[in-house]
């Protein structure tokens, strides 16, 4: 009977030998346990198949992605039909670029060159204004020289004037004592 078949089912797994001595409440509540388990078990496995189904989806959505990107890169190195707007549109672009890359290399040439003016005329100042201050050092020497010789030449005139006078003085007595 099934009691039985229970009984011996249990008791082999159980590794107990007690020759049958258990109630049927024991081997009730042993096989409730055991199912209870074999639930837990089955909800664990459940739950990592769910995880492992995830995860199986979002790897294939990202490797759905990542053919598309892989055709679309593949499909840019396709040799381009040269009857299409977006060829004829490649080749303005390309000319545009090569225009303002001449007109960036001039530009940076004139640049060059005005800066190389620019250095060449703040030589040309240093210098003038070292001119200036040598020529103003000059101007200052030769007017404290004018002042000296000016001081001199006074001196001078009031030696000739004395000079003079004397020799007056000296003509007014000789002609005195010739005369008399």
């Amino acid at each position: 009977n099934k009691y039985d078949i229970i009984c011996g089912k249990l008791g082999g797994a159980d590794g107990e030998d007690n020759n049958g001595e258990h109630s049927q409440a024991y081997y009730v509540i042993k096989a409730a346990q055991e199912r209870e388990e074999l639930q837990r078990q089955g909800d664990e496995l459940d739950q990592q198949i769910q995880k492992a189904e995830r995860e199986v989806r979002a790897l294939e959505k990202t490797l759905a992605h990542l053919f598309a990107k892989n055709a679309g890169y593949k499909q840019s190195f396709a040799p381009a039909d040269t009857k299409t707007p977006a060829y004829e549109q490649k080749l303005a672009v390309e000319e545009q670029h090569r225009v303002a890359l001449s007109k960036y290399r001039t530009f940076r040439l004139q640049h060059a060159e005005l800066e190389e003016e620019i250095g060449q005329l703040d030589a040309t100042a240093a210098e003038i204004e070292e001119d200036k201050q040598r020529y103003q050092a000059q101007l200052m020497n030769s007017a404290e020289e004018s002042s000296r010789m000016n001081v001199e030449i006074d001196n001078q005139k009031d030696a000739l004037e004395q000079a003079k006078a004397q020799v007056r003085a000296l003509l007014s007595e000789h002609r005195q004592t010739a005369e008399a």
